[in-house]
């Protein structure tokens, strides 16, 4: 597994993150104290790596990242950011 995590410096960050599946059960006795359990897996692919910049106004190629990117300038007050997808989907 090449690993996930995030790395990088004051003006950009770099993001890996593995998909997760998740196994369900409900907990039908009730035993357990709830009435459903999961547990969950990481896999390798399909997985995600972006990078995410300092910048001026909103800069992304992906519709769902320029909508991320949109609510997080507004909440956090900052002037821009940059969002590259590197790698997405299954390699």
């Amino acid at each position: 597994m090449r690993g996930f995590g995030v790395s990088g410096n004051m003006g950009e960050v770099t993001v890996r993150a593995p998909a997760h599946l998740h196994a369900g059960n409900f907990d039908l006795a009730g035993d357990l104290g709830r009435l459903y359990g999961t547990v969950g897996f990481a896999i390798e692919d399909p997985s995600l790596e972006i990078v995410v910049r300092k910048g001026e106004g909103i800069s992304a190629e992906d519709e769902d990242a320029r909508r991320f990117a949109e609510r997080f300038v507004e909440k956090h007050d900052i002037g821009g950011v940059e969002i590259e997808i590197l790698l997405r989907g299954i390699t």
